[in-house]
């Protein structure tokens, strides 16, 4: 099944759109550098590879992973990392209530 936004004469090779290209760098340029702190502070922590990317894979969420990392990086128990990780992500709940009156009837799709 083709993707719905392309048309039938187009590949994904050659529907590279130059905006769209620059925005992925911008997201890729600032990114990159969360990634290699995290995994200096899971490698300090004491993490292994595999259990780094497990993380990130599992937790894709900076400050929550951050907070977690540090937090068993001192010895605190998994449970509260996790508690500490999941009480830092509240906050988008408020984020989210307080945008949604001005963000309604948007669809997100573009």
């Amino acid at each position: 099944m083709r993707p719905h936004f392309l048309r039938p004469s187009e590949t994904p090779a050659t529907t590279a759109d130059p905006p769209i290209a620059r925005q992925v760098a911008g997201m890729a340029g600032s990114i990159i550098p969360v990634g290699i702190v995290f995994g200096a502070a899971a490698a300090n922590a004491g993490l292994e590879a595999w259990e780094t990317v497990a993380f990130s894979t599992f937790v894709f969420a900076g400050a929550s992973q951050m907070l977690a990392v540090e937090g068993l990086g001192a010895g605190a128990p998994l449970v509260t990392a996790i508690v500490a990780g999941l009480l830092v992500k509240l906050r988008l709940i408020a984020f989210g209530l307080s945008v949604a009156p001005v963000l309604e009837g948007r669809s997100g799709a573009g």
